[in-house]
């Protein structure tokens, strides 16, 4: 390891970040970085990913200039093709970042809306002033805000189903610190919500599931009783 190949950073909402703690590595300081860059994702003192979302709509309006070339009618592509190269060159970069949906705010998630909303008017051909609300029937494409929803939901039952340790455990502190602040000033977190409706389709089929269990057995019974006689 080298210690000028590494940093570290101090999270906190009070401001408390810049503090040098003399962190060393083999007699060499680790430098202090107050935007570190991990995985492909740009973090900040206050866990609010401002500078990933700036730098995720540079990329994003980057891309979508190859979109715009495509959507050029010497190209003969249909609006289906357009979309999927939608989802590989723009969707993809977006899916990316969908963990970061808990701390987003609604400024920074607005910054990639629009470009989700002028990509899918380039690829339908409609005008810049169209309704927003209409975009999506038409294209398929989820709003950001409710596909990384439907990621982040993904994900996490894919790894309770899985027993995977580590997101259990995760999930068993979180659950553990917010049901004190939930209770007392009534908040709903995006985990309470999801278990919310997990718990509620489970209720919902194993109601589906008595209902067809008893229907058999009375058409067992009728059929009984029409041999009997």
């Amino acid at each position: 390891m080298n210690a000028n190949k590494c940093c570290y950073t101090i999270f906190s909402g009070n401001g408390r970040g810049g503090i040098d703690l003399g962190l060393q590595l083999k007699d060499e300081a680790i430098p202090y970085s107050s935007n570190p860059t991990f995985l492909g994702i740009k973090f900040d003192e206050y866990l609010c990913f401002n500078k990933h979302f700036e730098n995720l709509r540079a990329r994003a309006l980057k891309r979508l200039n190859i979109i715009k070339i495509f959507s050029h009618k010497s190209w003969h592509l249909s609006k289906k093709t357009l979309t999927c190269v939608y989802r590989a060159l723009v969707g993809s970069i977006f899916d990316y970042s969908f963990f970061t949906v808990a701390n987003c705010s609604e400024t920074n998630m607005q910054l990639v809306q629009r470009v989700q909303n002028r990509a899918i008017r380039c690829i339908y051909k409609l005008p810049w002033d169209s309704p927003t609300d209409q975009l999506f029937p038409i294209s398929g494409i989820l709003p950001i805000r409710q596909r990384f929803t439907q990621l982040g939901s993904r994900y996490l039952a894919k790894a309770l189903y899985f027993k995977n340790s580590f997101i259990i455990n995760l999930v068993v502190e979180y659950i553990g610190s917010k049901s004190s602040i939930t209770s007392r000033f009534k908040l709903t977190t995006p985990l309470c919500v999801f278990c919310g409706m997990v718990a509620i389709t489970l209720c919902f089929f194993l109601t589906l599931a008595m209902n067809i269990l008893s229907f058999r057995l009375r058409i067992i019974d009728l059929i009984n009783m029409q041999k009997l006689y």
